[in-house]
């Protein structure tokens, strides 16, 4: 080092610093013997430096940035140490909670086919099933349990969250015996979409407008509502048959749909708000029950809501069609309180049953060690014909 003409005295302390390729160093020398320095020169001191003078210098970790959860679920499956990313969530729909115990700590969303988990306590209580969330997750931990791909944020406060959309109603399909079809839809305001075609595919908000359409002999219909503030519905689908048979109807409904196209009111505590039994599927098909106390109320939050039935003797759920029309299957999704059972249990919830009648009624029942056994329906799918 350069020195300017002087001494330093003994008993002074120097500081050393610098640094490698591969270190930095820092050393404090106290000086033994003056240093006597005439004129400017070069002066060359020998460090001897130890391991707590030096430090490696490292590479800062980059952290991967994905514009979607579908680009990192592309980059390969997540390791079971995890590591860091930075990935932006938009509109990921809800399918279900990570409950532990009384505590809410996560929950599912699925893009494509593969499930995601966010795992992190304390999920905000107004989150719902169907709601959707967005954002960016930065610095977030990436990473397998078990069978889980899972993000693990510190806290939910990079997340937008947005409730649940209700579904707009099946459309109607009616076709004439001229082949000249006319759709109708209980939702106020929807749009519908349609394909048509011998094997038509599903219509999707890309497709046409109905105005008006007249079929030839076994062509489909396929058609869709789309309506502000709504999911899309479920597709309806009709045949065309010059002279044949009368082809079957399928109406699909949940109790989510049916409180909001007809603005009924929710349970809550004693107030049982609207009961409806007879419960209206369309204009040709009925759900009822001559179960007993709050029977045809509605429970729940959007768009998890159920439609009640409760045990009492002789108590039904009753599926019926108006006269001169015949059911061919039905699907009931429904949970049950108080180990509740339909049919002594061989009816199941979400299974098809083939049948060829008018109507069908099944006894409300429940299993060993429980009273009053309840049926909550969420949702009913009847395909039917006319006879």
């Amino acid at each position: 080092m350069a020195v300017n003409p002087g001494t330093i005295a003994s008993g002074a302390k120097l500081t050393f610093s610098g640094e490698t390729a591969a270190y930095t160093f820092s050393k404090e020398v106290t000086l033994s013997n003056d240093l006597i320095f005439p004129e400017s020169q070069l002066a060359v001191i020998n460090l001897t430096l130890a391991d707590e003078h030096c430090t490696k210098k490292t590479t800062p970790s980059v952290v991967p940035v994905y514009a979607s959860v579908a680009e990192l679920i592309a980059a390969g499956t997540p390791t079971t140490a995890g590591t860091k990313v930075t990935v932006t969530l938009t509109d990921e729909e809800i399918t279900k909670f990570y409950k532990s115990g009384t505590y809410t700590n996560g929950v599912y969303f699925i893009v494509g086919t593969q499930e995601v988990q966010i795992y992190c306590r304390n999920t905000p209580s107004d989150w719902k099933v169907g709601g959707t969330i967005s954002g960016t997750l930065t610095n977030c931990d990436w990473k397998l349990y078990k069978s889980t791909w899972e993000l693990c944020p510190a806290d939910y406060s990079e997340l937008t969250y947005k409730a649940p959309l209700p579904s707009c109603a099946t459309p109607v399909i009616t076709v004439a015996e001229d082949g000249a079809v006319s759709i109708a839809c209980e939702t106020a305001g929807a749009t519908i979409h349609y394909t048509v075609g011998d094997s038509p595919a599903d219509p999707t908000e890309a497709d046409a407008v109905f105005s008006t359409v007249t079929l030839t002999d076994g062509q489909t219909i396929k058609a869709i509502a789309v309506a502000e503030n709504h999911k899309p519905s479920a597709v309806a689908s009709k045949k065309y048959t010059v002279g044949g048979a009368a082809e079957p109807t399928t109406v699909t409904k949940t109790m989510d749909s049916i409180v909001t196209e007809n603005k009924y009111t929710i349970s809550s505590g004693s107030d049982i708000g609207t009961k409806q039994n007879p419960l209206k599927i369309d204009d040709v098909i009925e759900l009822s029950s001559t179960g007993g106390g709050n029977t045809g109320s509605f429970w729940g939050t959007s768009p998890d809501i159920d439609w009640r039935c409760y045990e009492t003797t002789n108590s039904v759920v009753k599926i019926s069609a108006k006269e001169g029309y015949v059911i061919e299957k039905f699907t009931l999704t429904f949970k049950t309180g108080n180990n509740g059972t339909l049919d002594g249990g061989n009816i199941k919830s979400g299974t098809a049953y083939n049948v060829n009648a008018q109507s069908v009624s099944y006894k409300i029942g429940h299993s060993s060690g429980k009273k009053n056994g309840q049926i909550r329906v969420t949702a009913v799918s009847v395909t039917y014909k006319q006879q």
